[in-house]
């Protein structure tokens, strides 16, 4: 788990939480790895918890790919705090 800041707001990444978005958003972990500019492996430690991605600009990017904020705070992956 790791925070970041996106906007004005403080967010949370846990990404053993992560699996469950990108499924649902029908991505690959290739998939994933392209839109953020990172190694399919580096994914694949986000979703184990073993790494996360190493900035806001990164995280940004997964947001995106795997059907917007809604969708990753649907799943547990972010934690938002106000």
């Amino acid at each position: 788990m790791r925070a970041y800041r996106l906007g004005k707001q403080v967010v949370l990444f846990h990404g053993t939480k992560l699996k469950k978005a990108r499924e649902a958003a029908r991505k690959t972990l290739e998939d994933v790895a392209e839109a953020c500019g990172v190694t399919r492996q580096a994914v694949g430690e986000w979703e184990q918890g073993e790494s996360n991605p190493r900035n806001d600009e990164v995280l940004t990017a997964l947001i995106a790919c795997v059907g917007g904020r809604n969708a990753i705070e649907r799943s547990g992956a972010l934690e938002v705090f106000k």
